[in-house]
């Protein structure tokens, strides 16, 4: 099964992780994890936390890579390991609609590329202007 690994500065990814384990139960979101990153925290220790988790949470078929902004360090590490070892896909942006997905989704016999793409779609059209004229 493809593990997800998210990234987010501040506290985000281990409180998000967190909500979707509650929403969602422990079966579900087996293999997923959460890595904050401190502001300030020097490249190479995001580097070698993200390498760690990253081991983690693959148990064989790749990770998603789940990051909060497109091209900050803990996104620009994430694809930094995406081009030096394993199977894995890099996606900027996550949102929990996007966790939800990846959680109840099959990620057993696909690549992390096509599951990024789904998850991608539902985080997409998950974000709406509620309630204006």
């Amino acid at each position: 099964m493809i593990g997800v690994l998210v990234i987010t500065h501040g506290h985000s990814a281990t409180d998000m992780v967190a909500t979707l384990r509650r929403l969602m139960g422990d079966e579900r979101t087996r293999g997923f994890e959460g890595l904050d990153v401190e502001v300030g925290e020097a490249k190479l220790d995001i580097r070698r936390r993200l390498h760690d988790a990253v081991a983690r949470v693959d148990d064989g078929e790749g990770v998603l890579v789940c990051a909060d902004l497109h091209g900050a360090t803990p996104t620009n590490c994430a694809i930094e390991e995406m081009r030096d070892s394993r199977s894995m896909a890099v996606v900027a942006g996550v949102n929990l609609p996007m966790l939800i997905k990846l959680a109840t989704a099959t990620r057993a016999g696909l690549s992390p590329e096509a599951l990024a793409h789904g998850a991608l779609d539902t985080a997409i059209r998950s974000i709406r202007l509620e309630g204006c004229k």
